[in-house]
């Protein structure tokens, strides 16, 4: 298959991050609905993250049909100088679309968590082999936002790219400007991350679902970068919690 193989809906994005622009397009041979992602080669780092990206969409394909939890990588290739994935498009709000309006009842973010849970110890224990080079997995971008839960079927977590993969034999560099506010402090610190600060990710996305607000959610916005990486890496006083919670739920997230 090609680029041409498939038609972008309209000219709107559906998702926008660091690696690529997501968009709803149409399959021509069958008229299915895919979420096409392009990497374009003339943005910051395009060549290498071109290169990165291509390796990323075998991980993700090969854990898909392992494990499923993640879209299914339909086909991926060269677009001229660029490049393109199309995958399985999901259907569905976002946990962060959710949580625009509450919290969760502890049951449903409970449930949420060990399904996160679950899909951490099998990305986390997932290896292979990409011309060559031994990975081993991490996502190292979990937030709401990369939660999608359909009305029917089973969850799915986004944004699944080779720069969640592990060299088997180095932790990995990561761009620090990406979502600070669920970033682990080694993360902030160092700009290189292993495995375990999936679950310090895992663990904010928890404490915002039982309460409604991140840790330090005064801080949200650019121009309280600076003070929100501090107080993730001093382990500054978190947000007062909200009276509803009882003794038994406050106490698993101070």
């Amino acid at each position: 298959m090609a680029r041409s193989d498939f038609d972008i809906a309209d000219n709107k994005p559906i998702g926008r991050g660091y690696s690529g622009t997501v968009f709803r397009a149409t399959r021509r041979s069958d008229g299915a609905t895919v979420a096409l992602k392009l990497v374009l080669r003339n943005e910051e780092g395009g060549v290498e993250r071109i290169a990165a990206e291509r390796h990323g969409a075998i991980l993700q394909q090969r854990f898909a049909e392992r494990h499923g939890m993640v879209p299914e990588v339909y086909d991926y290739g060269a677009d001229g100088e660029d490049f393109y994935i199309a995958m399985e498009f999901v259907d569905g709000p976002s946990l962060e679309v959710q949580l625009r309006n509450a919290s969760l009842a502890p049951k449903e973010a409970v449930e949420h968590a060990v399904w996160i849970c679950d899909f951490l110890e099998k990305a986390h224990g997932f290896s292979s082999t990409v011309e060559g080079t031994p990975y081993r997995l991490l996502h190292n971008d979990l937030k709401p936002a990369h939660l999608i839960i359909p009305a029917s079927g089973e969850r799915r977590i986004l944004d699944f790219g080779i720069s969640k993969a592990l060299e088997e034999t180095r932790d990995l560099g990561t761009d620090v400007g990406r979502t600070i506010a669920y970033a682990a402090p080694e993360r902030l610190l160092s700009g290189r991350v292993n495995a375990h600060a999936d679950f310090w990710s895992l663990g904010v996305m928890l404490y915002e679902m039982v309460t409604g607000h991140r840790p330090y959610s005064t801080l949200d916005g650019r121009r309280f970068r600076a003070q929100l990486e501090h107080a993730i890496v001093t382990h500054a006083p978190r947000m007062p919690l909200p009276p509803p919670l009882t003794p038994t739920q406050s106490r698993y997230l101070r």
